[in-house]
């Protein structure tokens, strides 16, 4: 293979990448029985998280971490699947990013990209659709699931969600997200 064919190939395979395929998503139940095929809307890349936009929630006592979403980045699509990007600040002084999706009505998450310092997106190794369970380390996508992008009054409904996320806010926080 040469060059220029080689450059086109990885080109392509890029493409396809950062367009996120729209392929079909198999969803199965507890007894690993297909419930339903569904298509997954178009991935686009968001923009970085911008720190006026950053709402911190609490996500309990078990962390000492900080839990932030970007509120402007909320988006709920026809798939009923909320998008997000996520922004957790440990106590060592860590900040780590990421673009996730959650679905209510089968209780997964998945991580799409990991922002980057310089403002840059990656994908992560592995990128499926995984079971939302309550974690001691990171319990903040049970407590999104379950308090802010699932809850019956938010379902849907972005506005509500960051609401609901302002009144997640810990007491104690100092309002400065990203320092």
């Amino acid at each position: 293979m040469n060059r220029s064919t080689l450059a086109r190939a990885v080109a392509a395979w890029l493409c396809m990448v950062v367009a996120g395929g729209g392929h079909a998503q198999r969803i199965y139940d507890d007894d690993g029985d297909e419930v339903v095929t569904r298509k997954e809307r178009p991935l686009e890349l968001p923009g970085v998280p911008v720190e006026a936009n950053l709402l911190e929630f609490d996500a309990g006592r078990t962390t000492q971490n900080r839990f932030f979403i970007d509120g402007n980045s909320i988006a709920v699509g026809e798939d009923d699947e909320v998008r997000y990007i996520a922004v957790v600040k440990t106590q060592g002084g860590a900040t780590n990013v990421s673009y996730e999706g959650i679905r209510c009505g089968t209780r997964q998450f998945k991580v799409y990209y990991f922002g980057r310092s310089d403002g840059t997106w990656v994908k992560p190794r592995s990128s499926g659709w995984s079971l939302i369970e309550k974690q001691a380390l990171n319990p903040h996508r049970q407590i999104l699931y379950r308090d802010v992008f699932c809850a019956l009054e938010t379902v849907g409904k972005p506005e509500q969600m960051r609401h609901a996320l302002r009144r997640l806010r810990p007491s104690t926080s100092s309002g400065e997200a990203l320092k």
